[in-house]
């Protein structure tokens, strides 16, 4: 009992840490967060006459509204800022959450190679301020935990995991393809030939619910259809090797080699690992998916880009705890240190370019207004 409250304290602390970026910076540092500050505050001011003359809102269901949603839903309670940035700053807690359960859910422990996994929380699209995407691979990450821990198939666990399937689609439909491979991989991985693999396969038919609303969205014209990017092996090549960009190149790059160095330690050094078999499906398929998947897909740009570090966090993942005790403490060790690393820097830099941004932003006050 004792040990499984450290484990909830230590798990409460981590979300916590991951949180703190958004909290602490009043003006987060997320290059694409002030396009979703924009628009949220067009919609709650789209009744306005004033600006009736330079914007319109249509609404339409389509998988692309992961923090306009809730955003708009908290706005009249705490404001278009406060709401956009709280909604925002639970994007990587639930992150955190769904890396801890996920290896819960394989492993019956939280291991070390998902404390090596943490620091993608930060990733690149995170960093870049993709929130609607961010948000659905959160929540896809805990879904897919619940599917492989659960071993009910009623119809009422079904439906249920039908409806979190749109959830996660309407949040963005990159999150959906990571439970796709998830939910697939899981059952991949428990097949021992290839009559099982056909059976199994029919378990990921309740996730395709939002290929409903997808068509329709895509009938209503949802963007450009596809596009790769040019110098393909290269780009592609560079998704692999800039996984954590966004705060120091130096510090990203250093970090990314560091938690490769360890995943290979790991087996070198490792104390009797194993694989998990449907981590270790679900990794390879989003592998494939990243090297296929072209740059811009349904209007969508960097389509490839944003799902390759979650590849490589999965791929992670799939590794096993070892049975000597002391090791896996170190690479568990290692893990942490690493996001608390990451996520402190992040903070940090946040906080200083929120009170640069807050001091130029006086200057508006010197602003004649009405002319």
């Amino acid at each position: 009992m004792f040990a499984q409250s450290v484990r909830s304290r230590w798990a409460m602390a981590a979300m916590l840490l991951a949180g703190l970026p958004f909290l602490l910076a009043r003006v987060p540092d997320a290059s694409d967060y002030p396009n979703h500050l924009a628009r949220h505050h067009v919609f709650a001011a789209s009744g306005m006459s004033a600006l009736r003359a330079y914007f319109s809102v249509n609404w339409r269901w389509l998988g692309n509204l992961g923090i306009d949603l809730p955003a708009l839903a908290l706005t009249p309670l705490l404001g278009v800022e406060l709401a956009t940035r709280l909604v925002s700053a639970a994007i990587a807690p639930l992150t955190v959450l769904g890396i801890l359960m996920l290896s819960r859910a394989a492993h019956g422990r939280v291991t070390g190679s998902a404390m090596l996994a943490l620091p993608f929380a930060f990733a690149q699209p995170f960093l870049f301020g993709f929130l609607n995407y961010c948000l659905s691979i959160a929540l896809a990450l805990n879904l897919a935990a619940l599917w492989m821990h659960s071993s009910r198939r009623d119809w009422r666990h079904l439906a249920a995991f039908a409806l979190g399937s749109v959830v996660v689609w309407t949040a963005h439909l990159g999150g959906w393809v990571l439970l796709l491979a998830l939910v697939l991989g899981s059952e991949l991985g428990r097949a021992r030939n290839r009559e099982e693999a056909l059976r199994h396969t029919a378990a990921i038919l309740p996730f395709l619910l939002p290929l409903a609303p997808l068509l329709a969205w895509h009938s209503h014209g949802g963007g450009s259809l596809f596009h790769y990017a040019p110098q393909l092996l290269a780009s592609k090549a560079m998704n692999f090797v800039t996984i954590l960009k966004g705060l120091s190149m130096p510090l990203d790059l250093a970090m990314t080699a560091i938690i490769g160095a360890a995943a290979v330690l790991a087996f070198i050094w490792g104390g009797n690992r194993r694989i998990d078999p449907r981590l270790a499906a679900s990794g390879l398929l989003l592998v494939i998916a990243a090297l296929v998947t072209p740059t811009t897909v349904l209007g969508s740009w960097g389509a490839d880009m944003r799902i390759t570090p979650y590849a490589v966090m999965i791929c992670l993942m799939a590794i096993g705890p070892a049975s000597d005790r002391t090791r896996e403490k170190l690479l568990m060790l290692a893990g942490a240190s690493l996001f608390t690393l990451r996520a402190g820097w992040t903070t940090a830099l946040w906080f200083h370019a929120s009170t640069v941004l807050q001091l130029r932003l006086t200057l508006l006050d010197s602003v004649p207004q009405g002319r």
